[in-house]
């Protein structure tokens, strides 16, 4: 699995240009694993359901369900080493959605288009590949 310093390398440099200064928070990424789980099955966090099923984001199939994904209490500068718990396949998917939550500049071939639409369009793109790769 990657980590939370991984991910803020990668932040760094899509952010070039842009806003920079921005550190991407605990809630950043909390955000962006919710959007992720929101959006596919990632298989890291499929549970089977019981009674005792305390976790439960949501319900996929009679027996199974995802799972919250857990969120990072302390701040990211902290546990980079820490992974993130999602699967390798869905980790740019976090990573272009914290960068679309921190983007403030507009494309420079199109200003009217912004470059926060630009990462969750890569995101997006990342979870259709990830979910048709994916065999139920």
């Amino acid at each position: 699995m990657m980590t939370y310093g991984e991910a803020l390398e990668f932040i760094s440099l899509y952010m070039v240009g842009d806003n920079i200064e921005t550190v991407p928070s605990k809630l950043h990424f909390k955000a962006a694993l919710y959007e992720v789980a929101m959006r596919c099955e990632p298989q890291s966090l499929i549970a089977d359901l019981t009674d005792d099923s305390t976790d439960v984001f949501r319900v996929i199939h009679d027996e199974k369900y995802i799972k919250h994904p857990m969120f990072p209490t302390q701040e990211i500068s902290e546990i980079a080493d820490q992974q993130i718990p999602i699967d390798d396949a869905l980790f740019f998917a976090v990573v272009y959605f914290v960068c679309s939550y921190l983007s403030k500049k507009a494309s420079s071939d199109n200003p009217l288009y912004e470059k926060k639409s630009i990462f969750e369009q890569r995101a997006e793109r990342v979870i259709s590949v990830y979910n048709s790769n994916i065999v139920g």
